[in-house]
């Protein structure tokens, strides 16, 4: 879940996995989206309030957007590879904790630390798991893996230039992560 005009204007949360335990996500936008890495996106589309009164609107109002990323299919790979030893959340839960990354990228291909975002928007991140064993469907949240994902955010972002307001104007980027 985030608040639609968090960037005022459009931007996309990327999600990856990768193959090695701590392993970096891309560092460039084209290489994002084009990474074998990549499990999902949620886009975000809108304009800047100014010149949309539409969008004034929904930032007046803090509108948030949120979706929903299936991870299951990659997750079934990393088994059929071996990289994952089972599907049993006390196996999936370090997995993801240590692999999981996830980037947000502006609509002109620059990388935001989502950091920054505390206190001034909302961008909650939740993993939930639905297991059937037996017959009986039960769901939990993972919170333990959300805390080390959000951790695992690059420090290296400038926030001042990926929002235009610093030297470099817009110059942000995310380092390796």
């Amino acid at each position: 879940m985030v608040t639609r005009q968090f960037l005022n204007d459009t931007f996309t949360v990327l999600f990856f996995i990768s193959a090695e335990a701590h392993g970096a996500a891309p560092d460039t936008a084209h290489d994002a989206f084009q990474a074998p890495t990549l499990v999902g996106v949620h886009h975000i589309f809108t304009a800047p309030a100014q010149i949309c009164g539409n969008c004034g609107g929904h930032a007046a109002a803090a509108t948030v957007v949120e979706t929903t990323i299936p991870i299951t299919s990659m997750l079934i790979d990393f088994r059929a590879q071996r990289v994952l030893p089972s599907l049993e959340p006390e196996d999936v839960k370090p997995f993801l904790a240590k692999r999981l990354k996830w980037r947000i990228c502006t609509a002109d291909g620059r990388f935001f630390d989502p950091r920054v975002m505390a206190g001034t928007s909302t961008f909650k991140v939740g993993i939930s798991t639905k297991f059937i064993k037996d017959g009986q469907v039960s769901y939990s949240q993972c919170g333990d893996v959300i805390d080390s994902i959000v951790g695992s955010a690059s420090a290296t972002c400038d926030a001042a230039a990926a929002l235009g307001d610093g030297p470099g104007g817009a110059a942000g980027v995310f380092g390796p992560g």
